[in-house]
């Protein structure tokens, strides 16, 4: 665990009445362990603060210390601020957010105790499966909304909900975990907000220090854990969204096993302008329980009815007294005409809205009919993008294993070589000390030689 975590407590090490076991997990900000509650052997969580950035741990006193004098006054800075969170959460008491159980002093630093939770965070599962159901979804999904919307109304936020601050419990109910908001002032203090904020799951405002921050920023980080287990991949970076926005709502991203209930609320969660996003909890939970009415883009189909062919006159009143024949005859054939000519209007009228709303049904279908086949277009079109993806991501995974082998052959060719070349030298070095002998033993020899003679002449 220490060469894993350099700056962190030994295996072993006793607390406050805890035993460290593990480290769970470390960042920027601190280092979290499982822990054994010595009196009562229960297992914790214990979340210490050590922002690396600012502070180290003498290993000779285990006590944590800034890393300059210029960096004391932002270490005791965030250490403040942990401390204050630390007040706030341990009065949370919710099934789906992490119980605080005390916090302490120590060690020149500050501790957290919570509940360890065994499970499986949300990112090991998405790792895994790449997406969940629209049902796996709304299970994780409400119990969190109840958690976050008491967090909203004590006036507190999260400002770091991303899969993996999403536990999955054994029994399969969520918890929300490790609370941003003293991370979020540290790095506000020290002008560092890009490097806590989590990429692609950080709402714009969190992205400086003069952002409106309030309920709708975890709202927007929500939609994007929601986006990710939905799509299979996590939004783009809110900021370059602000400059081109190659977002691709959730509407259009996918289909099918998911509602336009749910993909609608996602992408109004997602929505760049805060004032553009749900307010509260409330408002963005009404939505996502309140079914979208069915129907074309443009609407409901216009139903037209044809206008009834007008009745007929019942004909002028009888003249008082006797007319003449010629008169009677000519107040006949003027009534005849006149009869006629109305049902001919009548009927003309009737026809043209007959023939209006025969075109109108027409356009309609049409609208409907292109509609239809743009959405099947843009299905294809992210289908084929996914497939492409993949084919891509394999030719990766191949043109990198064909690397890694290419890589090993030549290591391995180096080696060899490296072999050859040292039993070469060695041949060659034992050719020259025989060639030395063979001198030494024939100068030897002359040298007896020589003097055998020199005795013979004497």
């Amino acid at each position: 665990m220490a060469d894993k975590h350099r700056n962190a407590l030994s295996k072993g090490y006793e607390i406050e009445g805890y035993r460290i076991e593990t480290v769970l997990g470390s960042g920027g900000f601190g280092i979290t362990y499982r822990a054994l509650e010595i009196e009562i052997g229960r297992k914790v969580a214990i979340k210490e603060y050590l922002p690396s950035g600012l502070a180290t741990r003498d290993s000779r006193r285990q006590s944590v210390e800034p890393l300059s004098d210029s960096d004391r006054k932002g270490f005791e800075f965030g250490l403040e601020r942990f401390r204050q969170e630390a007040k706030i959460l341990v009065n949370f008491r919710h099934p789906n957010i992490v119980s605080v159980l005390r916090y302490f002093s120590g060690n020149g630093t500050a501790y957290l105790v919570m509940d360890y939770e065994a499970g499986e965070s949300l990112y090991a599962i998405l790792a895994r499966d790449e997406t969940l159901s629209e049902d796996e979804i709304r299970e994780i999904l409400f119990p969190l909304l109840d958690g976050l919307e008491q967090i909203h109304e004590a006036g507190f936020l999260h400002r770091d909900i991303k899969p993996g601050n999403i536990y999955i419990r054994k029994d399969g109910s969520p918890v929300l975990l490790d609370f941003g908001s003293a991370r979020y002032a540290l790095g506000e203090k020290s002008q560092s907000l890009t490097s806590i904020v989590t990429k692609g799951y950080a709402p714009f405002e969190q992205y400086t220090s003069r952002g409106n921050q309030g309920p709708w920023s975890d709202i927007y980080a929500l939609g994007a854990v929601l986006y990710r287990a939905a799509v299979g991949v996590r939004p783009p970076e809110s900021p370059d969204r602000m400059i081109d926005d190659r977002f691709i709502p959730a509407g259009e991203a996918v289909r099918g096993p998911y509602s336009d209930t749910l993909l609608s609320a996602i992408d109004s969660a997602l929505r760049i302008d805060p004032k553009a996003r749900p307010q509260s909890v409330a408002d963005w939970r009404a939505m996502l329980e309140t079914p979208k009415p069915a129907g074309s883009a443009a609407g409901e189909p216009v139903v037209v009815s044809p206008v009834s062919p007008p009745a007929q006159s019942a004909g002028a009143r009888a003249s008082s007294g006797k007319a003449p024949a010629w008169r009677a005859g000519l107040i006949s054939a003027a009534l005849v005409f006149a009869i006629a000519g109305g049902g001919i209007w009548g009927w003309s009228k009737y026809q043209a809205s007959r023939d209006r709303a025969a075109q109108l049904a027409t356009e309609l279908a049409a609208r409907v009919k292109a509609e239809a086949a743009e959405k099947t277009r843009l299905e294809a079109a992210r289908i084929q993008a996914e497939q492409k993806r993949r084919r891509e991501a394999e030719a990766k995974l191949q043109a990198e294993a064909k690397r890694q082998v290419e890589a090993k052959r030549q290591v391995e060719a180096r080696r060899q070589a490296e072999i050859d070349r040292r039993v070469t030298e060695a041949n060659r070095q034992a050719g020259i000390r025989r060639q030395a002998q063979i001198k030494r033993q024939a100068e030897i020899k002359r040298q007896a030689e020589e003097a055998v003679k020199r005795r013979a002449a004497a």
